[in-house]
Formats: C-alpha cells, sequence, structure tokens
C-alpha cells in the first residue's frame, strides 16, 4: 500500500497511524517508506541494535512490512520502522546521498532511539521546512550532514511526548528549525542547525547540548513564540551569535519570552545571547527551576552581550532552595546593553561584566532596579547606578568600579566590596555629592582592599562598615570627601584599617575594630580625620602614622598614637585627644592658633590630649601658624599637648625629649609675639580649657628676650635646631 500527501502548508494536518502529524512535502507526491530488512516476511526484522543500511532493499511502502522490500526511492517520507516489532535501539547507516521529506521514528518501544550515520548525506529541499517525528519518549539521533534548500520542523506525533531530535552532524541546510513539540532539540557542534532561524513553535520547548563540554557558537537567528518558554541546557558554554526577535505587544499589554537556563543534568548552564534581542513592548524572562529529586535549584547564567532593543521588562527569577539565575550584562567585553527604556525586575542576581564604562540610563534601564534580588558588579570597567534603586537583596563590587549617582544607588540591602575575583583591582566612586542627608546608608561589608577613585564627588558611607577579620586597606585617590560615619566594625577584634593615597578620609563613628594594645589604624599616606563625637573614632587598637602621612581631627581616640609623619589636632583650630603620644625620628606635629581673636582665648589655637606618656624625639618639627598674627597680652598660654603620663625621653637620647631646637624654657618668636615653651607646665593654656590632664606642654607669651631664636617672619614656622635648619631650607638666626 502507498500513502500519498500533496504539498501542505504550515500547520496543516494529516492523520497518520492514529496520530496527526503535518508533512511538508518537496514533491507534489510524496511516499511512505517503512524501513524493513527481513523482506517479505511480516514487520521489519529491526529486532537488534544493528547497524542495518539505508542503502538496498530494505525498505518497503508496505506499513505492515508483509511485501517485498525495495531500494529508498529518493524524495520521498522514511518510517521507521514497518509493522510492530522494532521495540528497541538501534542504528542505521547511510553511506550514499538521499533525499527526504521528513522522516518519522514510529517504534513501539518507550524510551527506544534511532542513530543514524554514515558517510552519506541527508538532503531536504523545496526552500520549505518538512517535518521530522518521534512517537511519544522515543529519540532520533543524525549524525550524518543534512544538506538542501530545505528546513525542519521538529515534533513529537500529536505534539507531546519527552522525545528528543538530535542533530549531531555539520548541516548545511538553509531554511531554518521550527521546534513544534514539547520534547527537545539536541544539537553538538556549531553547524548543528544549518544556516538558517530557529523558532519557538509551542508553548514549551527545549533546546540543549547534552554530549559536548567544548564550547558551541551557534550562527542562527532566533525567532520566540508569545507565552512561550524555551529550556536551555548544555554541558559546556554556548554562544548564539544570531540576532533573537519576540513578536511585538503594546504598551496595555506585553508579548512575553520565558528562558528557563539550566535543568537537572545541566544545572550550571552558562549561555550567551550576542545577537541583539528586539522586540517593541515585549518581557524578556529569565528563570531557574527545580533540579529533579530535591529542593535545590539551578545556578544558570545567561550572558547578554549584544545591543538589545526590546522595550518591555528583564525579569529575572530563581528557584528552589540555594537556586539562582543570573542575567549578565556583558561577558567580560566592551559589549552587552539594554534598552534605557526598558525596566528590570531582579528576583535573582543581575551582573554586569564589561571591561568599559557603563551606565544606568544610557546602557540599561534608567528606571529604577527593583525586585529581591541581588545586583553583582563584576568585570574591569566601572558601573555607574544613577537611579534611586529599590531591589532588596544586595550589591557586591567583586571587580572593578562602582560609580554611584544617588545615595540609594545600591538599592537598599548591603554593599559588599569584594568578592570571589582573585587580585581584584576594585574601585568606589560618586558622581554627586552624596553626603549628610544624601549619605549612603547601606550597611558595607569589605572583603577585599578598595580605592576611592580618582575624581569621585564627596562620599559619605553612614552605614556600618564591618571589616571581618582582616585588615583592610582604603586607598582614597579622591580629591574630595571620603566620610565612613558608620560604626566601623570587625570580627573579634581581629580587623584593622590602613589608610593610603594622598587624599583625606574622615572617620566620625563611634568604631569598635582592633584590640587594644595593638595596632589597628595604619596611615601609610594622605590624611585620617577624626571626627567622631563618641567613643573612640579609630577603634580599641593603637594608631601608626608613617613618614609622609598625617593624622588629624576634631574627635577622641583610646589607643596610643605612634607617629613618624604629621600629627595635626583640629581640622583648622580645634581639640584631639588620644591615647600615649610618641613621637619618632624626623615627626612633624603641626599646631595652629589664632592671635586675633578675642579674650579669653578659648578657641584660639588647637589643642592635643593625650592619655598616657609623652614621647617627643628631638629631631620632632614643630609646625606652628599664626596668619593674622597680633600682639598678645603677656602671660597670655596656651596648650599644645596635655598629658596624663610621663614626660619620657626617647631610647638613644641624652637630653631630655623636646622639638628639634626647642628645649624646655626656651623662646622664640612669631610673628607680632614672642613665646617661651614648657613642656612639664602643670596648669594648662585657655584654650579648650587648658586640656584634660594634669601635665601639660605649653606656650606662654614673654617679653622679648636678648636671645632667642626666630625663625620665619609670618605664615607657616618650623622649628629646628641649627643644623637642620640648612636641611629644611630655613633661616635660623640668634640674637
Amino acid at each position: 500500500m502507498v500513502t500519498m500527501f500533496r504539498r501542505c502548508s504550515y500547520g496543516a494536518l494529516l492523520a497518520v497511524l492514529g496520530v496527526a502529524v503535518c508533512l511538508h512535502a518537496i514533491d507534489a507526491k510524496a511516499a511512505n517508506y517503512y524501513f524493513d530488512v527481513n523482506g517479505a516476511s511480516a514487520n521489519s526484522g529491526a529486532t537488534g541494535a544493528g547497524p542495518y543500511s539505508w542503502e538496498g532493499t530494505n525498505w518497503t511502502t508496505d506499513l505492515n512490512g508483509s511485501s517485498p522490500t525495495v531500494a529508498y526511492l529518493d524524495g520521498n517520507f522514511p518510517r521507521f520502522s514497518a509493522g510492530t516489532d522494532a521495540v528497541g535501539s538501534y542504528t542505521v547507516t547511510a553511506n550514499a546521498n538521499h533525499t527526504t521529506v521528513g522522516m518519522f521514528v514510529e517504534d513501539q518501544a518507550i524510551n527506544s532511539t534511532l542513530t543514524i550515520n554514515g558517510t552519506g548525506t541527508i538532503g531536504i529541499d523545496g526552500g520549505v521546512q518538512q517535518g521530522f517525528f518521534v512517537r511519544g519518549s522515543d529519540n532520533l539521533k543524525i549524525f550524518n550532514s543534512i544538506v538542501g534548500t530545505g528546513g525542519i520542523n521538529f515534533q513529537t506525533s500529536g505534539g507531546t511526548g519527552s522525545g528528543s531530535l538530535y542533530l549531531y552532524g555539520s548541516n548545511t541546510f538553509t531554511a531554518g528549525v521550527t521546534l513544534t513539540t514539547s520534547g527537545g532539540l539536541n544539537f553538538n557542534n556549531d553547524n548543528s542547525f544549518g544556516t538558517g532561524r530557529i523558532t519557538w513553535g509551542t508553548s514549551t520547548v527545549v533546546l540543549a547540548d547534552p554530549d559536548v563540554t567544548s564550547a558551541i557558537t551557534l550562527p542562527n537567528a532566533m525567532t520566540t513564540r508569545n507565552a512561550s518558554t524555551l529550556i536551555l541546557a548544555a554541558a559546556g558554554p554556548v554562544t548564539f551569535n544570531g540576532a533573537w526577535t519576540m513578536p511585538a505587544g503594546t504598551s496595555a499589554t506585553h508579548t512575553t519570552a520565558t528562558l528557563l537556563v539550566g535543568n537537572t543534568p545541566f544545572p550550571s548552564t552558562n549561555i550567551t545571547v550576542k545577537g541583539a534581542i528586539g522586540g517593541a513592548f515585549a518581557d524578556l524572562i529569565v528563570n531557574g527551576q527545580l533540579v529533579s529529586g530535591g529542593p535545590a535549584g539551578t545556578t544558570g547564567t545567561l550572558f547578554l552581550t549584544g545591543t538589545n532593543t526590546y522595550t518591555g521588562a528583564t525579569i529575572i527569577n530563581a528557584a528552589g532552595t540555594g537556586g539562582s539565575t543570573t542575567l549578565s550584562l556583558g561577558n567580560g567585553g566592551t559589549t552587552g546593553k539594554l534598552a534605557a527604556a526598558g525596566t528590570i525586575i531582579d528576583n535573582s542576581i543581575f551582573a554586569i561584566n564589561r571591561s568599559n564604562a557603563v551606565s544606568q540610563g544610557t546602557d540599561f534601564s534608567s528606571s529604577a532596579i527593583t525586585g529581591t534580588g541581588s545586583l553583582i558588579k563584576t568585570g574591569v570597567g566601572t558601573a555607574t547606578l544613577n537611579a534611586a534603586n529599590a531591589y532588596s537583596g544586595g550589591t557586591t563590587l567583586d571587580n572593578g568600579g562602582l560609580a554611584l549617582g544617588n545615595k540609594s544607588a545600591v538599592g537598599t540591602g548591603n554593599l559588599t566590596i569584594g568578592g570571589t575575583t582573585t587580585s581584584p583591582s576594585i574601585s568606589l566612586s560618586s558622581t554627586t555629592n552624596l553626603t549628610g542627608a544624601n549619605a549612603v546608608a547601606n550597611p558595607v561589608t569589605v572583603m577585599k582592599n578598595f580605592t576611592v577613585a580618582s575624581g569621585s564627588s564627596d562620599l559619605e558611607l553612614s552605614g556600618g562598615v564591618s571589616l571581618g577579620a582582616a585588615n583592610r586597606t582604603i586607598t582614597v585617590d579622591s580629591s574630595n570627601a571620603t566620610i565612613l560615619s558608620g560604626v566601623v566594625a570587625d570580627t573579634g577584634g581581629t580587623g584593622g584599617l590602613t589608610k593610603v593615597g594622598g587624599g583625606v578620609m574622615t572617620l566620625s563613628g563611634p568604631n569598635t575594630y582592633g584590640t587594644a594594645g595593638v595596632t589597628g589604624t595604619t596611615v601609610n599616606a594622605g590624611k585620617l580625620l577624626v571626627n567622631n563625637t563618641t567613643g573612640s573614632g579609630t577603634g580599641a587598637g593603637n594608631v601608626l602614622v608613617a613618614s609622609g602621612a598625617t593624622l588629624g581631627g576634631n574627635g577622641s581616640l583610646t589607643g596610643a598614637v605612634t607617629v613618624n609623619g604629621t600629627y595635626s589636632p583640629g581640622a583648622s583650630i580645634g581639640k584631639m585627644t588620644t591615647g600615649a603620644l610618641s613621637f619618632g625620628l624626623a615627626s612633624t606635629f603641626t599646631y595652629e592658633l589664632n592671635s586675633s581673636l578675642p579674650f579669653p582665648y578659648a578657641s584660639s589655637a588647637d589643642l592635643a590630649n593625650a592619655a598616657g606618656a609623652l614621647t617627643i624625639d628631638p629631631t620632632t618639627f614643630l609646625n606652628i601658624s599664626d596668619p593674622v598674627s597680633t600682639k598678645l597680652p603677656l602671660g597670655t598660654k596656651f596648650t599644645l599637648i596635655s598629658y596624663s603620663g610621663n614626660w619620657v625621653q626617647p631610647p638613644g637620647h641624652p637630653q631630655p625629649n623636646h622639638f628639634a631646637g626647642l628645649p624646655n624654657g626656651s623662646s622664640f618668636t612669631l610673628g607680632q609675639n614672642q613665646w617661651n615653651i614648657r613642656y612639664d607646665d602643670p596648669t594648662g593654656g585657655s584654650n579648650f580649657g587648658g586640656g584634660a590632664f594634669l601635665n601639660h606642654v605649653t606656650i606662654t607669651a614673654v617679653p622679648e628676650a636678648s636671645t632667642f631664636i626666630v625663625i620665619g617672619l609670618g605664615g607657616i614656622f618650623t622649628f629646628a635646631a641649627v643644623w637642620m635648619g640648612k636641611r629644611m631650607g630655613v633661616n635660623v638666626l640668634k640674637t
């Protein structure tokens, strides 16, 4: 019996063996050819694994296999197999070239697989897609190259079932592939789908690479179907180079396309869409799914590296316990963009991974990012977040730069600085002044060292800052304010803070990091201002100021301070309290007074309180300024340092410790006034109540003496021994 088929348009149905199928014939008439290797005997005889040959008289037009067999006639419709006895998996070898109008695997067993291999090609012509069918859960694997001007419309019989088509040849057919089934379409090389377009033809389809762990790049364009789902699963990374087209919606009713990235065998699937995804008012939904047999979910990643133009929402969802779905804008290069007119609803992970600058409102949605998920900044480029974002899952600055253009730029969750990248280069900055009422209030966890970038506007982090159990280094290259006003804490007293960079960083909270008696804060470069009003601005530990660096501010700290650089209490004129104070070799004490202010001079000069011993190396320079010098009444006294402990003689020096060139009781002239300096004065001066402790380093206005040391004639004066004067380029005079 020969069944003849007319050419049919897409979607036409034909009842064959009680199942609805669509056949696209390349001729006006085509016959069913049933595979049959046992001649005129009933059924097909394909009861073993094979291999059997396509060539030879192994075909019949009798569906029961009871008629004499013939050779396959090209241009017809091969069906596997005649009768009902082919119930297992088997292989057919095609070593000659053949043409078909499709193919049907309809063997009786559940989960049986027909494998077609060999050196021949299988041609599909006519410029239309031909039907390739499997019954239920049967599978069809084709290793031969499929060629021609036709395409493939893959279906399971009746449109249901879990059967799969494996296109494992290096194919060149041109009319594309349509997935009109709930089953799977599998690939294993760059050319599996020929050169045409891949089209979603039903509500849920599967596209998978189950066997190849190396990278695969597919050139094919893609067309989605409204309200449909594509499950993408792969053993290795897969890239789609072609453009994707989503059907257009309206402003009132958006179309949708859903991608499920990963499945049970391949939960960590990585997919890249390099081509642009387009579609007006079209939503792209990226989901995970549960892994079979438990509550866990997939952890797949979708990289978008094209200049995408769809204007609907980008929605990212996860599934299951520990499941995550990552949508990454870029994959470490310079490309990857979403339409600014779209929106982002992040319920899992939105990542930004580019090597160049990325800006919210230009490279992705200008609207606030919402949802329960997180944002991860990776890649070496800088990403600028400009909107008042509202996502709640936190932000991780894993690598590169993050610039904040809004106090709510990082949503409502925690900001984590440092992630999984080894030896990252991390920078944080702001593009507008974010201080005071506009400070960034998110809690901050510092996992890696980072830089406040040059060019940053004022930036204040007012949330708590956790250093963990390590010493973290903050490099401040910005010339504007960098303020940590939240409480800086650590884990178990094992954390520390190192300030480097030429900029100024301010600690203004009652910080708790560090351990008493151990150096917890190091100022290696630039200036650190301690401006807290309660507690200790540098936590429980000691402070070390390196050569070339400066410590200053109006706050207080409990630890001992060792100065090998500059100590400058106050910010302008002010007071600062520390633990024991020690000035090292060639260090500097910077002191400001203003003799033009009126009596009683309570805020006319800086004050350094030291709760402990005072040590001054004789090479310590006293830099003192009186910018608007005014003649003061004799006996006017100011306290430079008030200390509670001993005036300690530094090791290796036979004389008592003092500032360079200024031994106890010596005098000097500064502007309009002559001053006498004492290091063991029991009474303090008029500034800030004279000091908090019983011992004082003071300067007192005295009459001009016959012999004194003059250093400078105004502004800022550096005192040193005569032998140091030449070194410093300062004229040191005696009278």
